[in-house]
């Protein structure tokens, strides 16, 4: 009975909660107030057993009431506050990292200021912590001291950056070096003070070791091609092999093969690629030199059909016939013959008979069947007479160029040689003697102490006496007996001291080797007179315009001139 009276008490106040519930929702919507709806179940407590069915009702009720309340106000229920919530532990979570590398990040700037920052490195070399003039001397030193190494066979090659023509802008490498972590965005520069940091440290997981890259600063420089060229021009000297061409030579009565070389030649193009990447990368391993093999234009197997040509074709027998007389020049002789030069082309070689060879072979037959001729010889006195002092004869002898032009063809031709010498008359050739000779049929007299000359015919009839004017006593008249030797109607002569010479001299007749002579001297208006002394001529005879024409026409070639005090 007690049970039974628990259950029942249990489910009542269970009810009364419920009608409790729904009677404020009622006062609320029906503007009844609380109170009042909650007096009216008070009688429930004491519910018997026989009302449960009507308790039962109630529960139905009141279950209702709650579902539509929760629907309608649920916003009036109240909640107990919750001091930490996931979302929250999450943000936290993700953000704490973040403030806290932001904090680690400017202390890190503040301990680097006027450094630059861990992780950082020019050239390969670590720059972290370090003073733009720390990190200068480092660079300079680096620059200064590097040597590129380049081998080839047997030849090693030491350049620095002076002899590439390779200059680098230290100041902006630098530059580069100190503002990376601090020129940028505010988060750029945190990140990648961050990345720097961090990539001083290592992470081993699962056997391998992970760390972040470090960050190399750009390098900043140009080349001067022509600098570069000129050394690379130095390297390919002494690296380039020319191809040797295959040759054909002659020695004794055969031929002689001269075997083709390959050559070498060196990639330009490639090794100035790897002298670039080297140098801006301090590469200290050697480069190796790459070549190409060039291969010789006229190849071994050319020269060889060649030769055996050649080698047929002075083979023949050759046979040289005049009246009656034979001659066979040796395989030998007809070998030295042959010369080989180089087809216009340049692809092969080719068989040319030397000539000059073969007329030494022909001069030592026509020592034995030419005929000379003799050249005649004439004397030619003062221009005039000739006297023949030898009688010239015409000779016969062999007509080398014929003879020659005969040989060629036939040794090209498939049968023998078999030539008659072929002849050509030798005509002689004259000789001539100029010679002067004393020609007493005329004569000219001069009288140097009273300046006066006189022309002669044989036997002692003068035909004029004219004043003149002989050398001065520093430049005298030479004495003595002379010829006239040669005439020149228009003449330069020296005139010293001036360096210019004195023109415009006309007939002129010279009497001595070294230039003395009778002229005119249209510079002169008095003759005769004993000026002459100190103003007379350089050693020539000075006549009147006159009277040197008249001199000059009717004195001859070889007419005797005396002169005497």
């Amino acid at each position: 009975m007690s049970s039974k009276r628990l259950k029942l008490n249990s489910e009542g106040r269970l009810g009364v909660e419920k009608q409790i519930k729904s009677s404020f929702v009622d006062s609320i919507t029906k503007k009844r107030t609380f109170l009042k709806k909650e007096k009216a179940p008070s009688n429930t407590v004491a519910v018997s057993e026989k009302k449960q069915p009507k308790a039962k009702n109630q529960k139905q009720e009141a279950t209702v009431y709650k579902k539509e309340g929760e629907k309608r106000f649920k916003f009036l229920e109240f909640k107990r506050p919750k001091i930490f919530s996931i979302q929250g532990v999450i943000l936290i979570v993700l953000l704490l990292p973040i403030f806290l590398f932001a904090v680690a990040s400017y202390y890190y700037e503040f301990h680097n200021q006027g450094k630059i920052f861990s992780g950082v490195r020019v050239f390969g070399m670590e720059m972290g912590g370090k003073t733009k003039d720390q990190a200068a001397g480092l660079i300079n030193s680096k620059i200064d001291g590097y040597k590129l190494t380049i081998e080839g066979e047997n030849q090693k090659f030491e350049a620095s950056y002076a002899d590439l023509g390779i200059n680098y802008d230290k100041n902006k490498i630098l530059n580069e070096a100190y503002s990376y972590g601090r020129d940028d965005s505010v988060w750029n520069n945190f990140f990648n003070r961050t990345k720097r940091f961090l990539s001083e440290y290592q992470v081993s997981f699962a056997g391998k070791t992970y760390t972040l890259k470090k960050y190399d600063a750009p390098l900043l420089y140009n080349v001067d091609n022509t600098v570069l060229d000129k050394y690379l021009a130095q390297v390919e000297s002494k690296i380039n092999i020319n191809p040797k061409d295959s040759q054909v030579t002659t020695q004794g009565g055969s031929m002689h093969i001269v075997p083709a070389v390959f050559g070498r030649k060196l990639k330009t193009a490639e090794l100035k690629n790897q002298i670039l990447t080297a140098s801006t990368n301090f590469t200290v391993t050697p480069l190796k030199i790459q070549t190409d093999v060039t291969a010789p234009t006229i190849s071994d197997e050319k020269t060889r059909v060649l030769a055996e040509e050649a080698d047929k074709i002075t083979s023949k027998n050759i046979t040289l016939t005049y009246q009656g007389k034979t001659f066979s020049p040796s395989k030998e002789t007809v070998v030295s013959w042959v010369t080989f030069v180089k087809a216009a082309d340049q692809t092969n070689w080719q068989m040319v008979i030397d000539r000059t060879q073969m007329s030494d072979y022909i001069d030592s037959i026509g020592s034995s069947i030419n005929i000379y001729s003799t050249d005649q010889k004439i004397r030619v006195e003062n221009e005039t007479k000739q006297i023949v002092t030898q009688a010239g004869k015409d000779g016969l002898v062999i007509d080398e160029l014929a003879l020659e032009n005969q040989i060629v063809s036939e040794l090209q031709s498939d049968s023998q040689v078999n030539i008659a010498i072929p002849m050509r008359v030798d005509h002689f050739k004259t000789d001539y003697d100029y010679v002067v000779v004393a020609d007493w049929d005329k004569y000219i007299d001069i009288n140097l102490s009273t300046q006066h000359m006189d022309a002669y015919l044989k036997g002692g009839q003068r035909v004029g006496s004219w004043a003149i004017t002989s050398g001065r006593d520093s430049l005298p008249t030479p004495l003595g007996s002379f010829l006239i030797l040669r005439k020149a109607y228009d003449v330069c002569m020296p005139n010293p001291p001036s360096t210019q010479p004195l023109c415009g001299i006309h007939y002129v007749s010279y009497f001595t080797s070294s230039g003395d002579a009778i002229h005119e001297a249209w510079w002169r208006s008095y003759f005769g007179g004993q000026d002459y002394h100190w103003d007379g001529s350089h050693g020539c005879v000075n006549a009147p315009y006159s009277v040197a024409e008249f001199i000059y026409n009717w004195a001859p070639i070889g007419t005797p001139v005396t002169i005497h005090y």
